[in-house]
C-alpha cells in the first residue's frame, strides 16, 4: 500500500500577526517552548 502524499500549505494569504507586537509575542513564545522542550522526545 502506498501512503498518500501529504501536502502542507506554505501560506493561506493571511498575515501571521495583526501587528509587530503580536509577531514578537509569537516568536518569544516559540523560542521559550523550543528551549523548554529541548532534549525531550515527542510522543
Amino acid at each position: 500500500m502506498i501512503a498518500p502524499e501529504i501536502i502542507y500549505p506554505v501560506e493561506d494569504g493571511e498575515p501571521l500577526a495583526e501587528s509587530y507586537e503580536h509577531l514578537r509575542a509569537i516568536f518569544n513564545i516559540f523560542s521559550a517552548l523550543t528551549q523548554y522542550l529541548m532534549g525531550q522526545q515527542a510522543l
